[in-house]
């Protein structure tokens, strides 16, 4: 009984409070990573899709490409640039390897194998997927 009451003691200690946190992080099974903030977040279940709305709008994903969820003190996702890199990029695996330095996206997208990787340039940097 002593082992029952120091765990639940020990388990309530460890307790983290939701509202310390100003963002809630998505992953899905890909590795996409979508930052929200919980300032009036709201979540619910509709047609195999999480519903997620906060002061920012809508978003949804389906549930069986979710892979893990968690609070964070700090936004996790990376900021998104549309099109393609003409200046010198580098070049990371997704675990932060650097695969090497391109004159332009093109030329590293060419080089690379098949897999995920992170571009960065002056201008930003974009997630790329190679099939």
């Amino acid at each position: 009984m002593k082992k029952l009451w120091l765990f639940f003691l020990l388990m309530c200690s460890a307790v983290t409070h939701a509202y310390d946190y100003p963002y809630l992080v998505f992953q899905t099974s890909n590795g996409e990573l979508t930052t929200v903030s919980v300032e009036s977040l709201t979540m619910s279940v509709s047609d195999e899709n999480l519903q997620v709305t906060n002061i920012d709008g809508d978003t949804s994903f389906p549930i069986l490409a979710l892979s893990k969820m968690y609070f964070d003190s700090e936004t996790t996702a990376m900021p998104q640039v549309q099109g393609c890199f003409s200046e010198k990029v580098v070049v990371f695996s997704v675990v932060g390897t650097q695969m090497g330095v391109f004159s332009s996206e093109a030329e590293a997208l060419d080089a690379l194998p098949r897999g995920v990787y992170i571009i960065k340039s002056n201008s930003g940097i974009i997630k790329k997927i190679l099939k």
